[in-house]
C-alpha cells in the first residue's frame, strides 16, 4: 500500500479513537478482539509497523501507543532485538 494511503489510515484510527474513548482499553488483544472494534485497529496499527516508509510505522508506533497502556503490545510491536 502507498504511504500515503498508510498515512491516512493512521489518520482515521487516530480520529476515532478520540472520538470514541471507549476505543482505548488497556486489556490484552485477544481478549479485546472479542469485545470492541478496537482490536481491529490494533491489527492494522501492527501491518503499518512493517511498512518501508519510516513516518507511517513512527505514526503507528505513536497510535499503538495512545490506544494501548499495555505493555506488551507496545514491547511485541518491536522486533526482538531492539531492546537489546
Amino acid at each position: 500500500m502507498d504511504p500515503m494511503m498508510q498515512s491516512a489510515v493512521i489518520e482515521l484510527i487516530q480520529k476515532d479513537a478520540a472520538l470514541n474513548l471507549v476505543n482505548k482499553v488497556s486489556l490484552p488483544p485477544s481478549i479485546v478482539r472479542k469485545l470492541t472494534p478496537q482490536a481491529k485497529y490494533l491489527r492494522l496499527i501492527f501491518d503499518l509497523l512493517e511498512s518501508s516508509s519510516n513516518t507511517v510505522v513512527y505514526e503507528a508506533a505513536t497510535s499503538l501507543a495512545n490506544l494501548t497502556s499495555n505493555p506488551a503490545a507496545i514491547k511485541g510491536s518491536f522486533p526482538s532485538n531492539a531492546w537489546n
